[in-house]
């Protein structure tokens, strides 16, 4: 299933250190300046999706539990699923992907290379990023959108998405099934803060949540392992959807 699209001629391309760890001194004041607050937020009584919002004690982490209603939900996947111009891509074993704006290709499961990718569809764009606009979660609609599709009780490590490939802000919409979400701190490993995200809700990266703070998805591991072992035994199983909109750094 990997993605056969064609793109227009003269796509940009963008290459990428391979498979290297890095680390990034992030001035404290890019952290002060990208920080979303609660407080900041517009109030909930005109805007009931951003009902029950909190920092779960976390700087710059917000999570939104309302924030796509059941209706809207249904016509984010729709879009995700109906949209042609990009196909399901299985670089990874336990997970689909789909990327909008702007694509990467992964090896050693870190990314090392990265394209120009179509746009991603209106409901995505037009609808969900301007919204985030709308109501203070990021400054400017976001470049990028990434789609992932994970099998049956499969979670993702504990990670910081690239401060040298990507923005300041990071906001991601879990979709299909209730999952835990934690942050652990990159200074203090032992602290941890975990939130049981519902479906159609919104989690927010900024701030420190975004740059010193790990964020990774729990396994269910039993789940998993039966799911693996024998899928066709477990043919209605929902895969959990989860989108990332994020801002690629000097894209062209």
């Amino acid at each position: 299933m990997a993605d056969s699209n064609e793109m227009a001629p003269g796509r940009a391309r963008r290459e990428v250190k391979e498979c290297v760890r890095y680390e990034v001194d992030v001035p404290a004041e890019t952290i002060a300046a990208s920080r979303r607050t609660v407080a900041a937020l517009p109030s909930a009584v005109d805007r009931p999706r951003l009902a029950g919002v909190t920092d779960a004690g976390v700087p710059g982490f917000l999570y939104l539990p309302h924030y796509l209603s059941a209706e809207e939900q249904s016509a984010v996947l729709a879009a995700i699923e109906g949209d042609t111009s990009v196909d399901w891509s299985d670089a990874f074993e336990t997970r689909l992907q789909k990327h909008w704006g702007w694509a990467f290709v992964y090896e050693c499961g870190q990314i090392v290379g990265g394209e120009a990718a179509p746009p991603a569809p209106a409901l995505l764009l037009e609808v969900l990023a301007e919204r985030f606009v709308a109501d203070g979660l990021v400054a400017t609609p976001p470049n990028q959108v990434l789609a992932n599709k994970y099998m049956p009780g499969n979670g993702i490590g504990y990670h910081v998405d690239r401060i040298d490939l990507f923005g300041d802000v990071i906001i991601g919409v879990n979709l299909v099934v209730p999952t835990k979400f934690t942050l652990k701190s990159v200074a203090e490993p032992e602290e941890r803060v975990s939130v049981v995200m519902a479906p159609g809700s919104v989690y927010v990266l900024s701030g420190e949540a975004r740059f010193g703070w790990r964020h990774g998805i729990t396994r269910k591991a039993r789940l998993y392992k039966r799911f693996r072992r024998a899928p066709e035994l477990l043919p209605d199983e929902p895969w959990r959807v989860s989108l990332t909109f994020r801002d690629v750094l000097e894209a062209t």
